[in-house]
């Protein structure tokens, strides 16, 4: 049993480091809109719009003092793409996926998600992924702001 719980503190361990490369990331490549965070364990209260005591600041700590009055908004999550939502059992595509409030992934032409693999180029990191999801963001609400002054 000491082997397990050291494997296990490894793998949680692992995924501390990961989730504040995570934090790091947005808060220093995402501008297009305001982030929050919250573990997957409390996805249920999210999807519910009770974020009050679940919202975590920069240490990963849950801080009450974080203020998000929901009006619109969307979760962001790494995973895998669904081709289709009706049953399907993803695309083993791994990405950073934008999704609607029922956790819905949402649809083209919105800028969805970003690959982590690409086939030639191998993985990118999590500061790529962000990177580039706050770049098609910025340029899809160009495009639309366009559309509109014509």
């Amino acid at each position: 049993n000491a082997g397990k719980t050291e494997e296990a503190e490894k793998i949680r361990q692992q995924q501390r480091i990961e989730n504040l490369e995570i934090v790091a990331s947005f808060k220093k490549y995402f501008r297009f809109c305001p982030v929050y965070f919250f573990y997957s364990t409390q996805t249920a209260e999210a999807m519910s719009g009770n974020f009050k005591g679940i919202l975590l600041n920069d240490s990963l700590q849950a801080d009450s003092m974080i203020n998000f009055l929901p009006q619109i908004y969307y979760f962001a999550e790494f995973g895998y793409l669904d081709l289709n939502e009706e049953g399907s059992t993803g695309t083993g595509i791994e990405a950073l996926i934008i999704k609607d409030k029922a956790f819905n992934q949402l649809d083209r032409p919105f800028p969805f998600y970003v690959r982590r693999n690409e086939f030639l180029s191998g993985s990118k990191n999590i500061s790529q992924v962000v990177g580039m999801l706050n770049f098609n963001l910025e340029q899809f609400y160009k495009t639309a702001l366009d559309e509109v002054k014509k």
